[in-house]
Formats: C-alpha cells, sequence, structure tokens
C-alpha cells in the first residue's frame, strides 16, 4: 500500500543527505529584544549570498548596518527581537515603519530553514506587538497582511 511505498521511499535515501525538520512542538523558540552584543552575529547572517539572493536585498556593508541598527534600536517604533533557538541566536524578526505601514520581517541564519523558525518567530510576536495590520513582503511579491 501507500505506506509500504512512503516508507521504501525513505530507506531509498542516503543517511544525512537530507535534515529532518524538527517538529515545531519540540523546537525551543523564544524572542528576546535585540542588543548590540547581538549585531557582530547579525551583521555576519546577512553577508550570506544565497540569504540575499532569496530576499532580493544586498547585504549592508559593516557602517551602513551599523549605522541602521543604532537607528532601529533608538526607535520606539520598532520592535526588533532576537531569534534564539535552545539559547542560540538564529535570527531576527521585526515590526518597523515603511512607507506609512507597519510591517514585520525575519532573518533566519540559513543553517536554520526549513525548520519552520521563521513562522514561530513571527507568530511569537504577533502576541507581543498589538499594532495591525501588520504587512510583510515576500521576495518578488505583494504584501501579505498578519
Amino acid at each position: 500500500g501507500a505506506s509500504r511505498r512512503a516508507a521504501t521511499r525513505r530507506r531509498s535515501v542516503p543517511s544525512g543527505l537530507f535534515r529532518r525538520p524538527t517538529c515545531r512542538h519540540e523546537m525551543n523558540v523564544r524572542l528576546r529584544p535585540v542588543v548590540v552584543t547581538d549585531l557582530d552575529a547579525i551583521f555576519t547572517m546577512q553577508l550570506d549570498p544565497e540569504s540575499n539572493r532569496l530576499a532580493a536585498v544586498n547585504p549592508r556593508s559593516r557602517a551602513a548596518f551599523d549605522d541602521h541598527w543604532k537607528q532601529a534600536l533608538a526607535d520606539p517604533r520598532v520592535s526588533a527581537r532576537a531569534i534564539l533557538l535552545d539559547d542560540r541566536l538564529v535570527g531576527i524578526v521585526s515590526r518597523f515603519p515603511a512607507e506609512g505601514l507597519e510591517m514585520v520581517g525575519y532573518w533566519i541564519d540559513r543553517d536554520c530553514w526549513g525548520r519552520g523558525i521563521g513562522g514561530r518567530a513571527v507568530a511569537l510576536l504577533l502576541q507581543e506587538v498589538s499594532a495591525r495590520p501588520l504587512l510583510a513582503m515576500k521576495s518578488g511579491s505583494m504584501a501579505m497582511a498578519c
């Protein structure tokens, strides 16, 4: 039957070739405010070429990055949160104003892609932030409301 075919397919994939995503209920994802000591790790994450290609953005120079985060951390309209997975910084999620709209976005370290961390982080941020609607942009597409 179908379950036998699925079991056969699973066995036919070489061990270690694909990472099985961690179930959401098993993940220990939490948020905390971004602090200055997070910025070196966040800067490194935003340099990843594949992440930039997928997000359709260019990485910032260190000076531009530091200026951006200095402003963001000082702006009360910005809710910037570090995403922690088992106490390891794996990304950021934030609410921020842009062109008169309330936006939400996230950046996940590529090593952690495909595990539902970004979606879980947005869900946690939505519990914390009361502003609605929040808009998100998927690269190359129109805005989506949360």
